[in-house]
């Protein structure tokens, strides 16, 4: 995790990752399918070895990379040129606190970033625009269940650790639009 210290603030400062960027789109991708019983039939079959779930498919960078490519075209087909990045671990880019700010789950106490329908079998990816995008509401501003006290540990790290405005964009597992 050394290389991640190499970056300094590029790593909180998108517009440092990528100058001109005023938004950031974080989008989640699924890899726990509907269909259980194939992927339990795989995962069951004696010659064959033991993977985690999210192997079963095909390589997610390219999957979700495709599929934020294909959206910023769409936008860019609406609005004109769009200055844009795609990332999909692929830089040293904050993803969990920037889908948390997004709305797309709260960070856990073992640091995964949590969605109250998908668990966290999910991958993360991000489109760095130069366009303004109303922000998102943060998950964690929703959950008033919670004790205080991570409320307040979650609105600090909002405060502190981002400060951008994010989107939230969520693919569905059998959306093949593209990628």
């Amino acid at each position: 995790m050394s290389y991640m210290s190499r970056h300094g603030e590029k790593r909180s400062r998108p517009d440092l990752l990528v100058p001109g960027t005023l938004s950031v789109i974080s989008a989640r991708m699924d890899y726990l399918a509907d269909d259980q019983e194939s992927a339990k039939a795989l995962l069951d079959h004696p010659g064959k070895a033991f993977v985690s779930r999210y192997a079963l498919g095909r390589d997610y960078h390219k999957v979700l990379r495709g599929r934020l490519r294909a959206l910023a075209k769409r936008v860019e087909e609406r609005i004109g040129p769009l200055g844009y990045r795609v990332f999909v671990d692929s830089a040293p880019v904050l993803e969990k606190p920037l889908a948390e700010k997004a709305g797309l789950g709260w960070i856990g106490k073992h640091t995964n970033l949590i969605n109250r329908d998908a668990g966290s079998w999910f991958f993360l990816g991000e489109l760095y625009t130069n366009i303004e995008l109303p922000p998102d509401e943060p998950e964690s501003s929703r959950l008033r269940h919670l004790p205080r006290l991570y409320r307040r540990v979650s609105d600090w790290r909002h405060r502190r650790v981002v400060r951008t405005r994010c989107a939230t964009l969520h693919f569905l597992p059998d959306d093949r639009t593209s990628g």
